[in-house]
């Protein structure tokens, strides 16, 4: 197609040109060249080309090259002459055209006037509708042309298919880039890989000076996967292929874009322009074949959209034009109408007739353009008129009389950019809750399916309107929620999260905040089914304002905990700010926790605390923010192992990551390359702001300006729209008014794109889950509104027809028991190969795993995966144990030895899981104390009483000791060093009659490490029958 309206000039004499030209859906047989040219005094001379006659099929794409010899011009089609002519003078061109006329069927008789291109007789209508005319031919090559997606990450052929399409529920555009100057490129697309079915006609070239091409394709099925590629052929008609790339469209209920189904550009003939039909203003009558939208005084366009098959409520509308012609000028964009009974109008309407078809009477006035940069995408906001689907709408771009440029945008018949209308629809719905569930400010809800009958219940913590602290179980059945009577505390400015610390496959809670009595408190409630849970007393310091998370930072199966926020001094009850990492441990058959003293971490109030991994490498790391002493904080560690061989962390640099005092913040893998990003909202200062981080590590941000700034407020991610991407939802105060505002995620862009605004809440809390199982993502919402405490719940709107995802597959183990020199290794790896299913939204570097381990197969006794272990389903809307890793390290120097069986599900964005896949691995321990299965112990009782010598030893880290005792009896098993000062008492306790292993980690009663030396272990055994017996063992411990 030509650059401007009129043409263009091309130096092609003693030279070659090619062009690609495809004719159009009204062509029929005939067709001939004009070649128009200037001789020597700039006088136009028009000569036909004899002979051009040849049968055309319409809708077909054409190779066409013009060979410029001196006096000669030759035309070929497809690599064959099918056309000469000779010129009396050599002569720079001008115009070539390729056109038919009424006088096709006789001589070759063009009457073209000059400029005026009026010759095209209505009936027969263009012959083709896109025309690409390249620069200038550089000499002839043998090298294919490279036609390269956009988004090959370091050019290594490795393709990120996000960054080369953007997709709608009917349409898609996709994006690549060429290697060489003038290539001409198609598109083929179909819905099965290998068969592409549908293609594009031939494009024009980019229309920016970057060199990327784009191509729109519509028509397309939504939620449905399709299969592209660009074949390109460059100036010396070498063609090549782009790899097949692939995208998915949206689901219905999302995003829709639509093309003109009829267009027209007018100009008032002489009155006003004083030209005559100077730019073909007939459609019929444009013996370019092609027409743009213009405007200036005197000249309107006009387009028809025909929206249909829209599902859900419209509301948003952008009317989207391409910038042909630049330069100031351009004209008010109304919505007007057709005049009734009118159905026909584009290859009709004039300026003089456009009343009969077009009705002016009550125009709506959406906006003005006063200016058009070519190549450029010009948008109008058309919210208020498109609010129906399956209807019909006509915009209007009409020139005004201060309009004295004439710009210029793409048609419908634009291959690459014709005009766009582009819909959102309403994603969320409020559901009457009906005074179910009670509204709290200061607060935290959480979705879990505690009682495992395949609904999400609802725990949900805060400050009620009078003050008063406030937690409640709500049992969900079917979209009803039932407030449960249990025995969890009442707390404010409160934190609750769900885990399963004994790994018994049900929902435990954890919870901290601020009781009815003023006291800050932090508490373990076991889930002993039937609606009972029972508070067991952890040893963890109390807190407020800020939050808790489980975590196996150990990888031994027990959960630890990170602890943050306000706390009270046991002293004196002073708040001070607050951050602990409590490690899982097991004394005589209880899990309890322990203080593990971590330095680096710092210590914060209104803190935000989240596991994750970080590096990948298979051991969770720990993000902390908050605020520590009025200073911000946002701090990153990474979890290593110590030269003692212990589990710690070390802060990792955050280079760009912008500190601030923060109300949340959370940490997810927002770009989908394997590391985790960060968002947060403010404390003090309104201010929001997402990180995402590079896989060589530094931070950059997301947007700088796209996400409201707030305070007070909270953070959530969620895929809503099931896109593939983490979409952002957003509360808090920015100084003067409360918000609540959603954000998608654009892919694309890499931007995060403002979606809908809904009750605004400060001091809040809101928790993404599919409450009604239908596939996607609902919200609810809680905090202080306008007028106090508020509770919402909305449900998600989106036709979603997700699917669980596939299972990993090739499952394998390894085992490691051996003396690093440092310590000792004991743990068993377990693998998988990652799933990719094209039919799913969620990427594959997006998809979470989930891993159970038992002593039995189909058990979880060691690792719970808080999944219905038979069909899948998960029991809580968050990703898995393993992350985004295919492997999992379980330490296993408490477990004795023999086969063990773990099996692994895949999670998508939308905390859909696959089944279950299954493998086994064994411990083997060559010449080290024999650890004995509960079910050993419980049939083999000792006959004396004995200590044997601790493995290994010397150690560095753990040594390991086996206990016999024939009967029950009172253990006493304590250290000491040489000296005869006791160092720490390993156990004290009752213990049953059996075999039992004791470990000694070596450190202090403290928990700090000990130095190297040597220590002796002395076991006092005292019989419930009488008696007491006594044994020692030397340790050496060495570093």
């Amino acid at each position: 197609m030509f650059r401007q309206p009129w043409g263009s000039h091309h130096v092609v004499e003693s030279t070659d040109t090619f062009w690609d030209l495809h004719t159009g859906t009204n062509y029929s047989e005939g067709i001939k060249f004009l070649t128009n040219t200037y001789n020597s005094f700039c006088d136009e001379v028009a000569a036909v080309v004899t002979g051009a006659v040849k049968p055309w099929t319409k809708d077909i794409s054409y190779h066409l090259k013009i060979v410029w010899d001196d006096n000669s011009v030759d035309f070929y089609r497809n690599d064959t002459l099918i056309a000469s002519n000779l010129i009396q003078n050599p002569m720079e061109l001008r115009y070539l055209y390729v056109g038919r006329d009424r006088t096709v069927s006789g001589e070759y008789n063009t009457q073209f006037q000059k400029n005026q291109y009026i010759t095209m007789s209505d009936a027969d209508g263009p012959i083709y509708s896109n025309l690409e005319v390249n620069e200038l031919v550089p000499s002839a090559d043998a090298t294919e042309p490279a036609i390269t997606l956009k988004g090959d990450i370091d050019g290594n052929g490795v393709y990120n298919q996000e960054k080369y399409s953007e997709e709608f529920a009917n349409a898609a555009r996709v994006f690549w880039n060429t290697n060489e100057a003038n290539v001409v490129c198609h598109v083929k697309y179909g819905t099965a890989s290998g068969s592409l079915n549908f293609s594009t006609p031939v494009l024009e070239t980019p229309s920016n000076s970057t060199g990327e091409f784009s191509a729109l394709l519509e028509n397309l099925a939504a939620n449905t996967r399709y299969y592209f590629r660009v074949f390109g052929r460059d100036a010396s008609a070498n063609v090549d292929s782009s790899i097949e790339g692939t995208f998915t469209t949206l689901e219905h209920g999302t995003r829709y874009l639509f093309t003109p189904v009829a267009d027209a550009f007018v100009e008032n003939d002489n009155t006003v322009t004083g030209y005559s039909h100077l730019y073909a203003p007939q459609r019929s009558t444009a013996n370019m074949g092609w027409m743009n939208l213009m405007s200036a005084y005197g000249r309107n366009a006009y387009m028809e959209f025909n929206v249909s098959g829209v599902s859900g409520t419209i509301m948003r509308a952008s009317l989207r034009l391409h910038g042909r012609q630049g330069g100031s000028g351009g004209g008010d964009v109304k919505k007007m109408a057709l005049q009734s009974g009118i159905t026909t109008w584009e290859n009709n309407v004039t300026w003089g007739n456009r009343g009969t078809y077009i009705n002016a009477t009550d125009p709506v006035t959406l906006g003005s353009i006063n200016s058009v940069t070519a190549g450029q995408w010009h948008a109008i906001n058309a919210t208020s008129v498109v609010t129906e689907s399956d209807t019909n709408y006509v915009f209007a771009l009409i020139g005004r009389s201060t309009d004295t440029n004439v710009i210029a945008f793409d048609s419908r018949e634009s291959t690459n950019y014709k005009p766009e209308l582009i819909l959102e629809t309403e994603p969320f719905t409020l559901v009457d809750l009906g005074g179910a569930i009670t509204a709290v400010k200061n607060g935290a809800s959480a979705w879990g399916d505690y009682d495992a009958d395949g609904d999400l219940d609802l725990l949900h913590t805060g400050e009620l309107a009078n003050g008063s602290p406030f937690t409640k179980l709500y049992k969900q059945s079917s979209g009803s929620f039932t407030a449960v009577s249990t025995s969890l505390t009442d707390v404010k400015n409160s934190a609750a999260v769900w885990g399963d610390y004994d790994m018994d496959n049900d929902l435990d809670v954890l919870l901290a905040g601020m009781n009815a009595s003023g006291s800050r408190v932090t508490k373990i409630f076991r889930n002993d089914g039937s609606d009972t849970f029972t508070d067991i007393s952890a040893p963890l310091r109390g807190i407020d304002n800020g939050e808790v998370a489980w975590g196996n930072y150990t990888n031994d199966g027990y959960m630890d905990l990170v602890v943050s926020g306000d706390s009270a001094n046991a002293s004196n009850n002073n708040v001070g700010p607050f951050t602990k990492v409590y490690r899982g441990k097991l004394v005589s058959g209880q899990r309890t926790w322990e203080a593990v003293a971590i330095g680096v971490i710092p210590k914060v109030r209104n803190s935000s605390v989240a596991w994750g991994e970080n590096n990948n490498d298979g051991w969770l790391d720990l993000m902390v923010a908050g605020d520590s002493a009025g200073v911000g904080k946002i701090k990153i560690f990474n979890n290593k192992i110590t030269t003692t061989g212990s589990r710690s962390f070390y802060e990792v640099s955050a280079t760009g990551l912008t500190q601030a005092q923060t109300s949340s913040c959370v940490w997810r893998n927002i770009d989908k390359n394997g590391t985790l990003d960060i968002a947060y909202v403010g404390a003090v200062t309104a201010n929001t702001n997402a990180f995402k981080r590079a896989p060589a590590g530094g931070y950059s941000l997301v947007s700088d300006d796209s996400l409201k700034n707030l305070k007070d407020g909270a953070l959530a991610w969620g895929d809503y729209d099931n896109d593939g991407d983490l979409d952002l939802l957003l509360t808090g105060d920015d100084g003067s008014q409360r918000h609540t505002k959603l954000y998608r995620y654009n892919h694309f862009s890499e931007q995060f794109v403002f979606t809908e605004n809904y009750t605004g809440v400060r001091y809040s809390a809101v928790a993404w889950g599919d409450y009604d199982n239908d596939k996607d993502l609902d919200f609810l919402l809680s905090g202080e509104g306008a007028s106090g405490p508020i509770v919402e719940l909305y449900k998600n709107n989106v036709s979603s027809s997700n699917q669980a995802p596939p299972v990993p597959t090739s499952l394998s183990s390894s085992y490691i028991y051996a003396d690093s020199g440092a310590y000792f290794n004991d743990f068993a790896t377990l693998t998988w190969v990652k799933p990719q299913d094209n039919k799913r939204k969620t990427p594959q570097s997006a998809l979470t795993f989930n891993v159970m381990v038992g002593t039995q197969s189909g058990a979880f006794d060691l690792i719970s995966p808080m999944s219905n272990s038979s069909t899948g389903v998960r029991l809580l809307p968050t990703g898995g144990n393993a992350e985004r890793n295919n492997k999992f390290i379980v330490r296993t120097n408490n477990l004795p030895e023999g086969t063990y069986y773990w099996q692994v599900q895949t999670i998508d964005n939308l905390f859909a899981a696959s089944a279950f896949a299954s493998g086994t691995f064994t411990i083997d321990r060559p010449g080290a104390p024999k650890l004995l299965a509960d079910t050993e112990k419980a049939a083999a009782i000792p006959e004396r009483f004995a200590l044997s010598q601790n493995y290994p030893n010397p150690f560095n880290i753990t040594t390991r000791f086996n206990l016999d005792l024939p009967e029950n009896g009172r253990v006493l098993a304590t250290v000491y060093d040489l000296q005869g000062q006791e160092v720490v008492r390993l156990r004290e306790s009752e213990m049953p009659p059996g075999y039992h292993v004791l470990d000694w980690e070596g450190r202090n009663a403290k928990t700090k490490v000990v130095s190297s030396g040597v220590y002796v272990l002395k076991i006092v055994y005292e019989k419930n029958s009488g008696g007491r017996e006594e044994a020692t063992q030397r340790l050496l411990l060495v570093k």
